[in-house]
């Protein structure tokens, strides 16, 4: 076997460095099968096969006996197994890595092509994170695991309350499948194009660490000498498998000193960086040595996998991924110069793995800044929200005082369209005031709310119909309700949620007064594996007497503007608000309309424990 180059022609013989006679296996689980074998097809492994197992996804106690029979099975032949997964693997804690047994895995799915950190900082966010995988295939998963909506939607957890989807890009209907599990489970959905770089790192080093195994044990088998080289190996296995796990490139620069003092020992190391085909600026060891502005341009420019140094003492090597080069390391100065040939040998293998890294790290840098920007973004728009409230408020609310006093002063006087010109600008101030302020309630709903207490929704209905009173007495309604439950909520929160509603139902009034019915009924689920409870939810419900609202509006409804066409006044904003509470709440709301029968507003709350 040999390793091509770069350059025309070049090539680098592997047969007297690692000797692998046998296959490796990779073992994936179904989720990750496609994106497996294409980093396999990619690489052109003839030496590797890649083979799928059932997920156990949503089956906490699914039987592994059938992966442990084909991984016992292929160890009997003499391969070597290798088995990729995330919380699947969880399952087979008795299974450790060995001479012939690789795993690569990580705390979750999700984790395993996008990094612990990254997983972590969406879920603290309140996030479901899930691969295209899993997507692709979850009506099964739901299915086998006899799960339906609610068990679901508790499965997730309450404080999810949205879908984030970490995209490899190797599912062309990811976008679909993702918008169809999350409108399932009633949640929001976001896309991150995570790519393959991490999982291809982790890839590449396991195909490697299998390599330097292989290796070692051919070391041990030969003599006394390749045993000593084979400590070496097992270190320099343990330097690379660490590499899967950095995240700044700056670590990774001290990872590959580290790599390679341990792989030749020279006598001075180079490493610089280049990004878009400009160097950055270098590193060197021993520090104190430096690096020329010469040497940084020549080994920016390196075009092939390799070079001879400029004293011929060692080599330069080419870090790059498909054509495109991202740093640079020159090392000279060998303790044993005849065995140079074979640093380089073994320096080309890891090469594409030391790419993935600097790769990983770069991305997870523009990750974070992301996030920040996000982070920025967020608090400046908190602090519009503040500008609006003050900056905006204060002079709309003088304007309204003194147009009632033009009014008052000087109505008499004037004409019928002045004084109708008069009146509209007042109301126009007025709803200006009520838009501002329903803004800003919008904006605050996760970042003013208070913690939730055990909250009576008898008292949280009365006092939400004390605060719509006027407008009750206005319509002659009558709003009225059955005996409530407590519920685990933000109580000021619950009152602007049921105001709303309730205010919403006598503002789409018809022609007979408005009548209003708050009511709550208490819902049985199915058993949620994870804790081998029923889920249970309080349904409520505020139905009304008033015009049935076309079907093709009511999805409208929970919009920033949800009011059709030629609708009653008001900000059209109270619904967007009420279905942002409930959100928040960990629960879910929608209505239902027909003709003849009014409207049903209803929404879903966790029942206290």
């Amino acid at each position: 076997m040999t390793l091509r180059g770069d350059g025309a022609g070049e090539t680098c013989p592997l047969d007297r460095v690692l000797l692998v006679t046998t296959k490796l296996y990779i073992l994936t689980c179904r989720n990750f099968y496609h994106e497996v074998s294409a980093w396999a097809a990619e690489q052109q492994l003839a030496d590797v096969s890649v083979e799928p197992f059932e997920a156990a996804c949503l089956r906490p106690t699914a039987d592994q006996e059938g992966l442990r029979r084909i991984v016992a099975a292929r160890l009997h032949a003499g391969d070597r197994v290798a088995l990729v997964g995330g919380r699947c693997l969880a399952l087979l804690a008795d299974l450790a890595e060995s001479e012939r047994v690789f795993l690569c895995t990580a705390p979750s799915c999700a984790a395993l092509v996008g990094g612990r950190q990254l997983v972590e900082a969406h879920t603290a966010a309140g996030a479901f994170v899930t691969t295209p995988g899993w997507l692709a295939d979850w009506t099964a998963l739901v299915g086998r695991a006899g799960l339906d909506r609610p068990a679901v939607r508790e499965l997730l957890g309450r404080d999810v309350h949205r879908i984030v989807l970490f995209d490899t890009g190797i599912y062309p209907e990811s976008e679909r499948h993702l918008a169809a599990f999350a409108d399932f489970c009633g949640l929001a959905a976001d896309r991150v194009p995570i790519g393959r770089d991490l999982l291809h790192q982790r890839l590449e080093s396991l195909w490697l660490r299998w390599r330097l195994a292989a290796q070692r044990e051919q070391a041990l088998a030969d003599s006394a000498q390749a045993s000593r080289q084979s400590a070496d190996y097992a270190m320099l296995f343990d330097l690379i498998s660490a590499l899967a796990g950095i995240t700044t490139e700056a670590e990774v620069i001290e990872k590959i000193f580290e790599v390679f003092a341990l792989l030749c020992a020279p006598s001075r190391m180079v490493y610089v960086p280049v990004i878009n085909g400009v160097a950055g600026d270098p590193r060197s060891r021993p520090a104190y040595l430096g690096v020329s502005d010469a040497t940084r341009h020549r080994l920016a420019g390196l075009r092939a996998s390799h070079a001879s140094s400029e004293s011929g003492k060692g080599f330069a090597l080419r870090i790059g991924r498909r054509n495109q080069i991202v740093a640079a390391l020159e090392v000279e100065g060998f303790a044993y110069p005849h065995l140079q040939a074979d640093y380089l040998n073994l320096a080309l293998n890891i090469a594409p793995v030391l790419a993935l890294a600097i790769t990983n790290a770069r991305h997870f840098q523009k990750l974070n800044e992301l996030n920040a920007d996000l982070a920025r973004s967020n608090a400046e728009l908190a602090q519009f929200a503040t500008v609006i409230s003050t900056d905006l408020s204060a002079p709309l609310q003088t304007l309204a005082g003194r147009l009632e006093q033009l009014a008052a002063r000087h109505g008499a006087e004037l004409s019928a369209d002045a004084a109708a010109l008069l009146a509209q600008a007042t109301r126009d101030a007025g709803h200006m005031q009520q838009m501002i302020a329903d803004l800003l309630t919008y904006c605050r709903v996760d970042t003013a709310g208070k913690p939730f207490e055990l909250t009576d929704c008898e008292v949280v209905v009365r006092q939400a119909i004390a605060n719509v009173a006027g407008l009750i007495g206005e319509t002659a309604a009558a709003v009225t309700f059955d005996p409530l439950p407590a519920v685990m909520a933000d109580p000021a929160q619950l009152v602007l949620l049921f105001q709303h509603l309730i205010e919403n139902a006598l503002r789409r009034r018809g022609e007979t007064p408005p009548a209003v019915h708050v009511r709550a009924e208490l819902q049985m689920g199915e058993v949620v594996p994870a804790t081998g409870r029923p889920e249970i939810n309080w349904l409520f419900a505020v139905q009304d007497n008033g015009p049935a609202i076309p079907a093709d509006q009511i999805a409208a409804l929970f919009a920033m503007d949800g009011r059709p066409q030629a609708a009653a006044p008001g900000t059209g904003m109270g619904l967007a608000i009420g279905k942002k509470i409930v959100e928040r709440h960990g629960g879910r709301i929608w209505a239902e309309s027909a003709p003849d029968r009014g409207n049903t507003f209803y929404f879903t709350l966790p029942a206290a424990s």
